[in-house]
């Protein structure tokens, strides 16, 4: 693997955050969610690549309008008369008809073995690096 290669590998693996665009049919498969019920805390939706990916209280949840973008956490949902009624973490009230969506992003936090993966790959690849100074600093002596 050449360098270039290894360091688009790391940064992907480094993010771990997972970003899927959303049909927008796919925003009334979140109505009744809320994160203070029980058995309400998590929904299943699909990508537009087709990807199945839950919708947690950890994800954010982005809708494009014609003049803004907005979203983040939220803590319910609501999906009713074609109209996205959700409150976010923050308390802030998202209310937009569906027919303003132009697109939604779902974006989920790294998972616990993704960053597993970055301390691994960062340990080799510092004993890697470890390695091949040695090596050459072997080979360079008389």
């Amino acid at each position: 693997m050449n360098l270039p290669t290894f360091v688009m590998v790391a940064v992907t693996v480094l993010c771990g955050c997972v970003t899927g665009s959303l049909p927008k049919e796919q925003l009334r498969r979140l109505d009744g969610y809320d994160t203070h019920a029980k058995g309400q805390s998590e929904r299943e939706v699909e990508t537009v690549a087709g990807d199945k990916v839950t919708f947690s209280r950890d994800a954010n949840l982005y809708l494009d309008l014609p003049n803004q973008r907005v979203g983040g956490q939220f803590e319910s949902i609501r999906v009713q008369n074609d109209v996205f009624d959700g409150r976010a973490a923050g308390g802030r009230e998202v209310r937009v008809p569906l027919g303003e969506v132009r697109a939604a992003t779902l974006e989920q936090p790294p998972q616990q073995g993704a960053i597993l993966a970055v301390i691994i790959t960062g340990v080799l690849a510092a004993a890697g690096l470890f390695l091949l100074v040695s090596v050459g600093s072997h080979q360079s002596s008389p």
